[in-house]
């Protein structure tokens, strides 16, 4: 028998000891209690039926009724502090909700307010109101706030991408408006749709979520790329009936994105459908004016 088994042995031996420890206790106090109490049935019968008890057994059932009371309240507050012990546990757990609660509605208000400022500075901008390049306005004042919004950790390296079909290549992806991702990559950015996880929500038009890319055999990392891809939020972008695009968010952290904050870059996607589909008829206009 090797080491391990013994062990393994002794752990269950010592385990039956402790069982059978606590069984005999329990046993011995239900008996003690049974015993004394039937002693006190009986020195209360004696007197009720106008006999005479004798001091020593007078004092005796004194004692012993004072040793029952004791036990007794012993039991009793060894309950009442349970009890207390749970209550302070679930106010604990019922405050923790509603910090949690708390914290989500600002959260909430946070990004719905910056989805509201985003589409009306958006619209200004198209109506020349503003006068700021579109590609500018949704880099610096859309996805650059966001990326901050929703990065949550020290360590977190959170990448915003829009990407599109290339014009002079629809089988790869170029890289529209980024947060996050250097000017080289962003302009070097060609890799084939068919490669990327984006593609599903490309071919599907619906949203698609990665809590870890690893656990999908599919997924490569990039070797240049300066952080790892962890966790994929892939949005599509439409234009009328067509998809003609998706908003990627990545963060360097599994599971990095909470139901909040995916209900926040969803709101967000449809800003960029309104700035996407701008774009797209700018580069209609521009390749008409060429022929």
């Amino acid at each position: 028998m090797d080491l391990e088994t013994r062990s393994d042995d002794n752990w269950v031996t010592r385990l039956a000891k402790q069982v059978g420890f606590a069984l005999l206790v329990d046993v011995t106090k239900k008996v003690v209690v049974f015993v004394g109490a039937s002693f006190l049935a009986l020195v209360a019968l004696i007197i009720w039926q106008g006999g005479s008890v004798p001091a020593w057994l007078l004092l005796a059932a004194v004692v012993l009724v004072a040793a029952i009371f004791t036990a007794l309240w012993s039991r009793s507050s060894r309950a009442v502090r349970r009890e207390i012990g749970e209550i302070e546990k679930e106010r604990d757990d019922y405050e923790s909700i509603a910090a949690d609660y708390e914290a989500a509605l600002e959260r909430h208000e946070t990004y719905s307010g910056h989805v509201a400022q985003a589409l009306d500075a958006l619209q200004q901008v198209l109506t020349d109101e503003i006068d700021v390049p579109l590609d500018h306005y949704i880099e610096a004042g859309v996805l650059e706030p966001a990326r901050d919004l929703i990065t949550d950790k020290p360590a977190e390296h959170v990448r915003l991408s829009v990407l599109a079909p290339r014009a002079e290549d629809p089988e790869r992806w170029t890289m529209v408006w980024s947060a996050g991702h250097t000017i080289t990559g962003k302009a070097k950015y060609a890799e084939k749709i068919v490669d990327t996880l984006a593609r599903h929500a490309f071919e599907t038009g619906e949203p698609q979520k990665w809590d870890d890319v690893e656990e999908d055999r599919s997924f490569r990392q990039n070797p240049k790329a300066s952080h790892p891809t962890r966790a994929l939020l892939s949005f599509p972008i439409r234009w009328g009936e067509r998809t003609v695009g998706v908003f990627n968010a990545v963060s360097s952290e599994p599971y990095a994105f909470d139901p909040a904050e995916e209900r926040y870059l969803a709101s967000l996607g449809a800003v960029i459908a309104v700035a996407m589909g701008a774009h797209l008829k700018d580069d209609e206009r521009e390749a008409s004016d060429s022929e």
